[in-house]
């Protein structure tokens, strides 16, 4: 009965509409057939062109999708294009690429806000379940007071960072000398800072990206406090730099999630 089943939902889901495999085998058999279609033909460059897609590989773009995101799979899938008979890495890349763009059209259709997606894409990532796990944390997040504050003060910092380019190449590094900390408020950041990066990288391993969110809103305060009464632009140049990298830090840290700076405030 499972060998029937399989065969019976070797094809699944054939349109958008129809049924995703209800069984194991039928599910492994599905993914193995579409991938291998578009590794297949990918390979001898039949790739879809504009409105023409003559072996519908959009259909199984988004049929690896549906079967994925609905029984929440987690695939290294740039590991497994890699590992196949093709051996391309270039052709294991491209293949993604073109899942992944499948995957922004499917969200978009979803409900999915243009700059929540564009800001999950700024964040290299081949399993498609834990993308969409980042997406929904960030939807949650963003629309909570806290979400918004933060954001407020990511895209501040930012625009402290991108007025002073000439400093671009120094901020490179990011490791700030605590010795040349003056203010009792960017101690506090520092300090607040520094453990939410311990923190939220435990977290960020086990994929828990709700966790990782609540952490990065216990910064809004230290920032907050930051901006009020700390002059980054001050005249001792190293103290102005160690400031800069202070916030330079913040926001990679909030990077770790997504490209926050492609969200509007």
């Amino acid at each position: 009965p499972s060998v029937v089943a399989a065969i019976a939902e070797h094809y699944s889901p054939i349109g958008p509409k129809d049924q995703i495999p209800s069984s194991s085998l039928g599910t492994i058999i599905s993914l193995a057939d579409k991938i291998d279609n578009l590794l297949a033909l990918f390979s001898i460059g039949e790739k879809p062109t504009g409105s023409k897609d003559p072996f519908a590989l959009r259909r199984s773009a988004l049929g690896i999708i549906r079967i994925i995101l609905k029984k929440k799979i987690k695939l290294p899938l740039l590991k497994i294009l890699k590992q196949s008979n093709f051996n391309s890495e270039k052709l294991a890349v491209e293949i993604l690429d073109f899942l992944k763009e499948r995957l922004k059209v499917f969200l978009r259709e979803s409900g999915f806000r243009h700059d929540f997606v564009d800001a999950v894409y700024g964040v290299k990532e081949d399993d498609l379940t834990r993308l969409m796990q980042r997406m929904k944390a960030i939807k949650a997040f963003i629309q909570t007071k806290e979400g918004a504050d933060l954001l407020a003060a990511f895209h501040r910092a930012s625009s402290i960072l991108s007025s002073d380019q000439k400093n671009g190449e120094e901020l490179s590094d990011i490791v700030i000398d605590s010795g040349l900390l003056i203010e009792k408020e960017e101690k506090q950041l520092f300090r607040t800072l520094s453990e939410t990066i311990e923190l939220s990288r435990e977290k960020l391993r086990s994929n828990d990206y709700e966790a990782t969110m609540a952490l990065f809103s216990k910064l809004r305060q230290p920032l907050d406090n930051f901006f009020d009464n700390v002059m980054v632009n001050c005249k001792d140049q190293k103290i102005k730099l160690n400031r800069l990298r202070l916030l330079s830090s913040f926001c990679t840290t909030v990077g770790l999630i997504a490209d926050f700076s492609k969200i509007r405030v």
